[in-house]
């Protein structure tokens, strides 16, 4: 209710709502159908494969949104072409997230190896951690991963196992976070999702830094020039080594990779507010 109140109050002309939540979206589509408001749904992958597809109930619920969304803003081509599946009648939008701005530390985290990495980690089931943790057994001993997030939600892992080159960070303030991440050689964020593009990926490029990333078609076409992985072991291990063994080349890659992103964000930004502020006129 409180929610109609601001909507009675201010009339927007423009509708923004983030799916999930469903039923907020669910909300905001009904409004669209009873008042002139231009409802814009930004879909992200948990609103369209609610439990990565494992509930019916929920994946009929968030295709319902979809068919009936006026205008759906998606991150990737990939799930545009998803949702084109299911539905015509929608306006699809690829629009990814912008390049993060991540002020500069005034100082760095001190860090344990000759060389250092950072796999940026919710921990979640699409995150293919234990696989990281075995890869740190395989590599130089002088080289560390570092692991950020809370683990102590997850209940497979044998901490008496631990390679000695994997510090588990625990959850970090952002602050801290940031300075981690500005003192590190490499980043990595992985998913077993084909059609996401991870978070970390993004903050990683704000601060120049190379990225070792899952091998989707998707992470493969958004963030071009970085080294990718097909989730195993021992390609991971192998894809750490790839990469500081050309650390200087895949730096140059992420300064020049970020350019190109923030200017063709820029454009589709652009272009959206185009077409949204002639469908109020």
């Amino acid at each position: 209710m409180c929610t109609l109140r601001i909507l009675y109050r201010e009339k927007p002309e423009t509708l923004f709502v983030q799916n999930p939540s469903l039923i907020l979206a669910t909300l905001a589509i009904a409004i669209s159908k009873v008042s002139k408001i231009n409802v814009v749904i930004d879909a992200h992958n948990g609103g369209i494969q609610p439990l990565n597809g494992k509930s019916n109930f929920l994946n009929g619920w968030a295709k319902f949104i979809l068919k009936n969304s006026p205008t759906t803003i998606v991150t990737n081509e990939a799930i545009r072409q998803e949702i084109r599946r299911h539905t015509m009648d929608t306006e699809i939008f690829v629009l990814p997230d912008p390049i993060p701005t991540i002020h500069t530390p005034t100082r760095k985290t001190p860090l344990k190896g000759k060389f250092n990495i950072l796999f940026i980690c919710t921990w979640a089931t699409d995150e293919p951690y234990l696989n990281v943790i075995e890869a740190a057994k395989l590599i130089d001993k002088d080289t560390y991963i570092y692991i950020t997030g809370n683990y102590k939600k997850n209940q497979e892992l044998d901490f008496s196992q631990l390679p000695a080159n994997v510090v588990l960070t625990g959850f970090i303030p952002t602050k801290e976070f940031d300075h981690l991440l500005y003192s590190v050689d490499v980043t990595m964020d992985l998913t077993t999702r084909e059609d996401c593009l991870v978070c970390g990926a993004y903050e990683a490029i704000s601060v120049e830094k190379p990225l070792i990333l899952s091998k989707s078609q998707a992470l493969q076409s958004y963030f071009p020039g970085m080294v990718y992985t097909d989730n195993e072991i021992h390609d991971i291990a192998q894809c750490i080594r790839v990469i500081l063994a050309d650390l200087h080349r895949y730096n140059r890659e992420a300064k020049k990779l970020k350019k190109e992103l923030i200017r063709a964000w820029d454009e589709k930004i652009n272009a959206l507010e185009e077409k949204l502020n002639a469908a109020v006129v």
